[in-house]
């Protein structure tokens, strides 16, 4: 699927997808952590997430109920992708700090062993090492065009509604990503 990209990939981001490739699995033979994803309907989303990446689909929505675990979904839905060889590299954006607080902990609970990053503020470095970070929208807007169009292979994007719009709108498209968005109410 050819698109254009914002900016050059860096020579490790290429190197870094490369690799990937040549272990990687279809994702969809990864069963899902009932853990931490252990309604059926959240399972199911999972699995449309999954078939939809797998099909080229670069652009994702999930709109589900406040209280239905749509954060549970993108954190077994990463563990999946990573237990895959699939990504390296994930952005969890929100737009207030109090969300990033508790999008930190979640990963801390349910995927221990995965390095995982909050960027405090704005003109702190993305830790390289770490494998999702976690970032406020306001703090990204400020950061982005240091790292090049490869440097995060997926983007969620919590509250998405309120992120697509003007200088928000750059920072997503200056990844080429997967970008998933997951809202309650995605027309609001």
């Amino acid at each position: 699927h050819f698109r254009d990209v914002a900016t050059v990939y860096s020579q490790e981001d290429l190197e870094r997808r490369a690799a990937r490739r040549q272990t990687r699995v279809d994702p969809t033979t990864i069963a899902v952590d009932a853990r931490i994803a252990g309604y059926p309907y959240q399972r199911e989303c999972i699995d449309v997430l999954t078939r939809g990446i797998a099909q080229g689909r670069r652009k994702l929505l999930v709109e589900m109920a406040t209280g239905t675990g749509k954060t549970r979904v993108a954190v077994a839905l990463i563990k999946r992708l990573l237990d895959a060889n699939a990504i390296s590299r994930v952005l969890f954006l929100v737009d207030r700090n109090t969300l990033a607080k508790q999008a930190e902990d979640a990963f801390a609970e349910h995927l221990p062993g995965v390095p995982t990053y909050r960027v405090p503020r704005t003109g702190e470095r993305i830790k390289p090492e770490k494998v999702v970070t976690v970032c406020t929208l306001q703090t990204m807007v400020n950061e982005y065009t240091g790292y090049s169009a490869g440097y995060f292979d997926v983007i969620i994007i919590d509250e998405c509604h309120r992120s697509i719009y003007g200088e928000y709108r750059r920072v997503l498209d200056s990844f080429d990503a997967v970008k998933i968005g997951i809202a309650a109410t995605p027309l609001d």
